[in-house]
């Protein structure tokens, strides 16, 4: 801080006395100096936490906005409902005496308890807060979503793009290469030293292996529990149906398209055949219809089953990406 001391460059600070400054000199000045602004002014602010796990309990920082960004809190909380976040929040603003009222804003996770349409913390501090409060969301997650959404409009895979470049990184600048050869004896031998005039390494293998005298059968994955697939969602009153891919678990997103029905508004296209047509449908036999690891393939799959389907109820840009010239080819094959 002083570099023309000549005393302050002698003092030397370790790790617990760092700590101690912090603590007690730096973080205490830094929140008055915070606080006597936001006093004089009663300007409005916002609030953004997140969580941490830390063994059996969540550590929460507590962000402070209104014209610059400041930490302004650290808390744990074993309870993680909402009403114990809600209370820690309030106890927190209080305890620096500000004004629960001039909140505008509250971000967080994007979780039910957080911003549930009820008995969220979101819900609860809206309750308490003169003005209407908006959702902040998670900062990362918008960025996320920002890049996640750019890369879907691109005309290449971008994520085998991405493991080509770390596979080529993450290995060594001189590379080994090995082949693999069943070792016979008396015979393998004759040839070692042409492999090593070829500059050749060779791995041996034995022709016998347990392998093929035991055999241990693994259970079969579960339908449900299958990952990066594109499925197809049959009516039970008609033939219509619906053809969609996710990188998790099936049953998650079915769970998900049963869960839509009960929105207010913005239903999906599975939710509102159901309501328009009074139809069920059929989430007992959802048929898999492929299974690719890639997004990008995955994506193409999926555009081409929704074109075989006969009456699909899809909407029209789920296909935006595929080129009219391979209908045709597509239909012949439906």
């Amino acid at each position: 801080i002083y570099n023309d001391s000549k005393i302050a460059n002698k003092i030397q600070l370790g790790r617990t006395k760092m700590e101690s400054i912090i603590k007690n000199i730096l973080s205490p000045f830094s929140i008055e100096c915070i606080m006597k602004k936001i006093n004089e002014q009663n300007l409005p602010f916002s609030i953004s936490t997140g969580a941490s796990n830390k063994g059996n309990r969540k550590f929460f920082p507590l962000a402070f906005w209104y014209s610059g960004l400041h930490i302004l809190d650290f808390y744990e909380q074993f309870d993680e409902t909402s009403e114990s976040i809600k209370n820690l929040l309030k106890q927190s603003l209080k305890s620096f005496n500000i004004n629960i009222k001039n909140m505008i804003a509250y971000g967080a996770y994007n979780a039910p308890v957080n911003y549930g349409e009820t008995c969220s913390v979101y819900q609860k501090l809206k309750s308490e807060c003169q003005s209407s409060l908006t959702k902040a969301n998670c900062n990362c997650h918008i960025v996320h979503n920002a890049v996640k959404h750019c890369l879907k409009t691109l005309s290449f895979d971008v994520e085998g793009l991405v493991l080509k470049v770390f596979i080529e990184f993450s290995t060594s600048a001189k590379t080994i290469m090995y082949s693999t050869l069943p070792y016979v004896k008396n015979f393998t031998e004759k040839f070692q030293n042409v492999y090593r005039k070829n500059n050749l390494n060779i791995a041996y293998k034995p022709i016998n292996s347990l392998n093929k005298f035991i055999k241990t059968s693994k259970d079969k994955l579960d339908k449900m529990d299958n990952s990066n697939v594109v499925y197809k969602i049959n009516c039970c009153n008609c033939d219509c149906s619906y053809v969609g891919q996710t990188k998790r678990k099936l049953k998650i997103r079915i769970k998900e398209h049963k869960a839509d029905i009960r929105k207010s508004n913005n239903h999906s296209v599975v939710s509102l055949h159901q309501l328009q047509y009074g139809h069920q449908i059929d989430w007992e036999n959802i048929n898999i219809l492929d299974s690719e690891r890639l997004f990008y393939k995955r994506s193409i799959s999926e555009m081409i089953h929704i074109k075989k389907q006969e009456n699909g109820i899809n909407n029209q840009n789920d296909t935006e990406k595929l080129p009219n010239i391979y209908l045709p080819i597509i239909q012949s094959l439906s």
